[in-house]
């Protein structure tokens, strides 16, 4: 290991000792109700991870008496993830400013908002993809009159395939009328489905976010 890489594993190591450190003085539920302790978790546990599967590698490759390739392995899947969240902890830098901080704060409460609003869409997709999937499966694929469908059958035959299916539906990639054509009742299955998630839940969501953008607006001083 280069210099470079055993600055950031130092840097890495004082990082965890100050979040444990944090998780001691402010106790358990303060520390996993701050957004930012949960950001830094994530980056410290991918970056831990890229640490030891990087190290691995290295002895590996001396064993196999291989030549060693930085981050060729999934270590740099993880080092990739990380890197997300080292950018993102630049808006807490950004948060002293009097312009920004404000920003700032509105969006820690959006995604809070988001949070909730990607509960209830699992839920809506858990339980319409389970009615879909059961209303395809009596369906004999290889009938005579199903032969010649371009429906994608295989699209319903599992819990998660369904689940996907039906965000390409809701995003506009699925052809609706091809559901129509196979099934009636699962045309209005889904119709339901999309009516629920457009009319309800993007709604609530947007209904969320401006409530917090409008709370945060006139406390925004207070709050900075």
């Amino acid at each position: 290991l280069g210099p470079a890489s055993w600055y950031l594993i130092l840097n890495l190591m004082g990082g965890i000792l100050f979040e444990v450190g944090q998780l001691a003085s402010d106790g358990l539920s303060k520390f996993l109700w701050d957004p930012w302790n949960m950001m830094d978790i994530s980056m410290y546990s991918l970056l831990s991870g890229w640490v030891f599967l990087r190290v691995s590698s290295a002895n590996e490759a001396e064993q196999a008496g291989e030549e060693f390739i930085p981050d060729s392995t999934l270590s740099g899947e993880f080092l990739g993830l990380a890197a997300i969240f080292i950018w993102l902890r630049m808006l807490k830098v950004f948060a002293i400013d009097p312009h920004f901080g404000p920003l700032v704060r509105t969006i820690e409460g959006m995604v809070f908002n988001v949070l909730v609003f990607l509960v209830l869409l699992v839920v809506f997709l858990f339980g319409f993809a389970t009615s879909l999937k059961s209303i395809f499966k009596r369906f004999d694929m290889e009938a005579p009159e199903l032969e010649e469908s371009e429906f994608p059958f295989e699209a319903f035959q599992s819990q998660e395939l369904a689940m996907l299916s039906l965000l390409d539906m809701a995003l506009g990639q699925f052809e609706l009328i091809s559901v129509f054509e196979v099934s009636q009742l699962a045309f209005w299955v889904t119709f339901l489905f999309l009516a629920a998630t457009f009319i309800m839940l993007f709604n609530l969501l947007i209904a969320l976010m401006t409530d917090t953008y409008a709370t945060i607006r006139t406390t925004s001083e207070q709050l900075w």
